[in-house]
Formats: C-alpha cells, sequence, structure tokens
C-alpha cells in the first residue's frame, strides 16, 4: 500500500473552501471510507506525513483519506505564495522513501482495545458516532452512501454526532470545515436529502462548524 518504489506524482485540485487544496497522489495512502485529521502533531506518528506539514507554519488542518492529502491553510497567507512549495515537499517526501502512514502502528491500535490506544484512535480517526437507535443507523447509511462520496471528492468530511427530536447534528470536517458553502451544502443538500428519505423523521440538520454566508 506504501510501496515507496513507485515514483509518486502529485496532482493538485482546488474544493469549494478557498483555504483548502486537495493534493492526490498516485498512492493509495489509506483504505476506502477511513479518514485520518490532525490539527497538531499529537499522534501524528500513525502518519509522519502529516506531521512533516504540520511543521509548516501556515498549515492549520492535514486531512489523508484514500489517495490524497487535504492541506487546510491559516487565512494569514495566500496559496498563491506556498502552493509551489507545498507540492514539491510532498513530491519529495514521498520520493525520498519516508514513511508517509504507519500501517503497523494504526493496525495495532485498531486491534488493541485498551483505553489509551482507542483514545488515540477517537482522536485521529475521522468516524460516525456509534448509532443507538435504528433511526441513527439509517441516518449513517444516507450519508455513507449519498454524501460523503460527494463531499470526499472535495477533500472533504461530514460525521454523523447525534440525533435528537428530529433535529440531526453533524460536524463537517477537513474542506467542508469552515467553506463558505457549507451551509448550503448543510441545508440545501443534506437535511434536503434526509427529509425526503426520513420525512417522518428529520425536521432539520445542524452543524456547528457550518458557515453561513
Amino acid at each position: 500500500m506504501n510501496d515507496t518504489k513507485l515514483r509518486c506524482s502529485i496532482i493538485m485540485e482546488q474544493t469549494p473552501n478557498p483555504e483548502t487544496i486537495k493534493f492526490i497522489t498516485n498512492h493509495t495512502l489509506l483504505p476506502s471510507g477511513k479518514v485520518l485529521s490532525f490539527e497538531t502533531s499529537k499522534n501524528t506518528e500513525i502518519a509522519p506525513i502529516a506531521n512533516a506539514l504540520l511543521a509548516f507554519p501556515f498549515v492549520k488542518n492535514v486531512l489523508i483519506a484514500d489517495n490524497y492529502i487535504s492541506i487546510t491553510k491559516h487565512s494569514f497567507i495566500s496559496w498563491d505564495d506556498i502552493l509551489l512549495e507545498v507540492r514539491d515537499y510532498i513530491y519529495e517526501y514521498f520520493n525520498s522513501g519516508k514513511v508517509a502512514i504507519n500501517y503497523d502502528l494504526i493496525n495495532e491500535l485498531v486491534s488493541d482495545e485498551s483505553e489509551n490506544k482507542q483514545q488515540v484512535i477517537e482522536e485521529v480517526a475521522i468516524q460516525h458516532n456509534i448509532p443507538q437507535t435504528e433511526v441513527e443507523q439509517k441516518i449513517i447509511d444516507i450519508l455513507n452512501e449519498y454524501i460523503l462520496p460527494t463531499v470526499s471528492q472535495d477533500g472533504g468530511f461530514i460525521t454523523f454526532e447525534k440525533y435528537e427530536d428530529g433535529i440531526v447534528y453533524l460536524k463537517m470536517r477537513g474542506a467542508c470545515s469552515g467553506c463558505p458553502s457549507s451551509m448550503m451544502t448543510l441545508k440545501a443538500g443534506i437535511e434536503g436529502l434526509l427529509k425526503r428519505m426520513l420525512p417522518d423523521v428529520v425536521k432539520e440538520v445542524r452543524s456547528e462548524n457550518a458557515v453561513e454566508l
């Protein structure tokens, strides 16, 4: 999966969030549906490339999924000033043979049910909260099938937090977090879909980190 003998190529792709760029590689970084997100160097032994990228003072968040790295920068600097630097750094990182993802450690954490190991997974692995009811499972299934494939293409991810009194609470991550179009995605996209598919169940969808223009 992390075959450093293969020359790495990097394709840069804009996202709806002007602060976030996707850096797509010809490497499979994580299995489909698995996502890691880092805002600090804590627990980056799982993904050394995230630790390296967070050393840049302008990097705010590093999200890793499938075959891409989604980087969100701080607003004090323009992508025009740093884009090629970041691209070249990722290119050199992969092609130097450095470890990008520590798969052995991830497998060890997943198989270890101790509280400390599970806390590490919870802090960096993006995943839905465990559904407590059949309704919550239906909501998660809809998100997985209809919503996540689209937002993942844009370098983002959305997770289920809870369902309470007809309200679905979600969390926007990666490019979705702070994106100018996140409220439209939340209301016109996700809320509209859930209301159509679960009309007697869903009244509203909310997210604390969706941005309203």
